[in-house]
């Protein structure tokens, strides 16, 4: 707040020469708790009292080892939809068969191998892998599924790189290449993509392009059944002992 001052002029009446003068504001003085500031000393950092010190980001060196951690970590990389990413080929990453640089990441050159139809090198990238289907069922069509296609002009090979998962990984056209997303963590291999995964008892069978039973099941039926067939005595007829026949 201002003040006012009352200045008298010596000569003059008090009551008609006394001038009103406004003084200066005096300068504010700072507070103990305006001046003191709280510094909290980090690692090498200070920071205000209330703010926390950011957090760094892992830097991250090795793929992981389970589905999820490999599904977040191509998606950080830019992969629209991990879900639908080939487990063959994020198993591949987990257990090392694939390589994979971490500056590169989604661009990283993955496999290198042989173009079988003109013998010139191919090299597949991680994402072209990622985007494999599972399965080889177009193989009489000309597997455009598969992750495999020679750069060259005049060269129009294209397969899949199968068991990718496994010790022996290989190129196929398709008609071998199936691998089963509904097996524990990321599947594996079965062959075969006329192979499939049975709901009830959780194995592989041979199912062909018209879906047969599982062959595992029917055995494990007829097994049962038999089971509770009383066995038949030498000499015996099928039809018992107490039944009579007529010759």
């Amino acid at each position: 707040m201002s003040t006012v001052e009352t200045v008298s002029i010596e000569g003059a009446p008090s009551s008609s020469k006394d001038l009103n003068v406004i003084a200066s504001p005096e300068p504010s003085k700072k507070t103990d708790v305006d001046e003191a500031v709280t510094v909290k000393k980090g690692k090498g950092k200070s920071s205000a009292e209330g703010i926390k010190p950011s957090k760094k980001q892992k830097t991250i060196t090795s793929v992981p080892k389970t589905l999820p951690a490999v599904k977040e970590l191509i998606k950080s990389w830019g992969f629209e939809d991990p879900d639908c990413a080939s487990m063959c080929a994020m198993a591949g990453m987990a257990k090392g068969n694939l390589k994979v640089d971490f500056d590169a990441k989604l661009d990283s050159i993955a496999w290198t191998g042989e173009c079988p139809a003109c013998k010139s090198e191919i090299q597949v990238r991680l994402r072209a892998l990622l985007k494999q289907a599972d399965s080889g069922h177009d193989y009489e069509d000309g597997s455009d599924g598969g992750g495999i296609v020679c750069s060259k002009d005049d060269c129009f090979y294209q397969g899949y790189l199968t068991n990718m998962c496994g010790k022996n990984m290989s190129q196929d056209s398709g008609k071998y290449h199936s691998h089963c997303r509904e097996c524990k963590g990321f599947g594996k291999c079965m062959g075969d993509c006329r192979t499939s995964h049975c709901s009830k008892c959780g194995k592989h069978y041979f199912a062909g392009w018209s879906g047969f039973d599982c062959n595992n099941c029917s055995r494990s039926k007829s097994k049962k059944q038999g089971s509770g067939r009383p066995k038949s005595k030498k000499g015996s007829s099928r039809q018992g002992d107490d039944e009579c026949l007529i010759m």
